[in-house]
């Protein structure tokens, strides 16, 4: 019972959170998200060709 009192204060003060505007997410804040999601994709790829590079060189 106790559960179910705190999970809808939760839900309650998520909801006013949200028409406050707190909760809001710009969308210049997303297409950051985006770019960095992007930047770091790049990075992963070039360090995957280096390891290979680095592997190739072992051998």
């Amino acid at each position: 019972m106790r559960f179910n009192e705190l999970e809808r204060k939760v839900e309650q003060m998520e909801a006013e959170a949200e028409l406050s505007g707190i909760g809001s997410v710009s969308s210049s804040s997303i297409e950051h998200e985006f770019d960095k999601l992007e930047s770091e994709s790049e990075i992963n790829e070039e360090l995957e060709a280096l390891k290979k590079s680095m592997k190739k060189g072992k051998e």
